[in-house]
């Protein structure tokens, strides 16, 4: 993983925790709910495994809440995995 891909990740799994402790709510429930390991769950709540977008919906609708809630907002400069081009594309 990249440091901005590794950024992402703790950030999602930061948020699923929280969300997931807010619902009341254990790790096995919600890979129950989701059909997948608890070991999965565990993974992404620790920042280790990103989601695929059909775990991430599922994830997101078992917790109630939407997808945008796990996702972080931004990307703060200082994970950036390095200069851009005058487009703003990474090279």
């Amino acid at each position: 993983m990249t440091k901005r891909t590794r950024w992402m990740a703790a950030q999602l799994g930061q948020r699923l925790k929280a969300a997931r402790l807010a619902a009341g709510q254990r790790q096995r429930q919600v890979a129950a709910a989701v059909r997948v390991r608890v070991a999965t769950v565990s993974a992404i709540e620790r920042g280790k495994r990103l989601p695929s977008v059909e775990v991430l919906w599922d994830l997101a609708g078992s917790l109630r809440v939407s997808v945008a809630d796990l996702l972080p907002a931004h990307d703060p400069d200082d994970v950036s995995d390095g200069p851009t081009t005058e487009e703003g594309a990474t090279p």
